[in-house]
C-alpha cells in the first residue's frame, strides 16, 4: 500500500487530537457563569478571555497546571480532580493539560 493512502488518516488522527476538550474554565466557583473551553493538550493561554477562572472542569483521565503568566510559567496549580473553587491568590494566565489516559 502507498504511504499517501495513509495520509487522511494521520491528519483526521491529529485534528481529533486537538479537537478535544481537555478543560472548561468558569468565571463562577461551582462550575457556573461564563466559561470557555480549553482544546487539545499542551499549554493555552487564557489570559484574555474576559473574566477571573473561578472554578475548573477537566476531562476524565486529564490532569492540568494552572499558571500564573502566560506560555505557562511563573507559579502554578496541579489537578487531578475538578476544581470547585480555585481560592488562591493565583489569577490564572495559562493552563497546561496532558491526557493520562495513557
Amino acid at each position: 500500500m502507498h504511504p499517501l493512502n495513509f495520509l487522511p488518516f494521520l491528519v483526521a488522527s491529529s485534528m481529533a487530537a486537538t479537537d478535544v476538550v481537555s478543560a472548561r474554565l468558569f468565571s463562577e466557583r461551582n462550575y457556573k457563569g461564563k466559561h470557555v473551553d480549553v482544546h487539545g493538550f499542551g499549554c493555552s493561554n487564557v489570559n484574555t478571555i474576559g473574566f477571573q477562572v473561578k472554578s475548573v472542569h477537566r476531562r476524565k483521565q486529564t490532569f492540568c497546571y494552572a499558571y500564573s503568566k502566560i506560555n505557562c510559567k511563573g507559579s502554578s496549580i496541579f489537578f487531578v480532580l475538578d476544581v470547585p473553587n480555585i481560592d488562591t491568590d493565583l489569577t490564572t494566565h495559562s493552563i497546561h493539560c496532558t491526557d493520562a489516559s495513557n
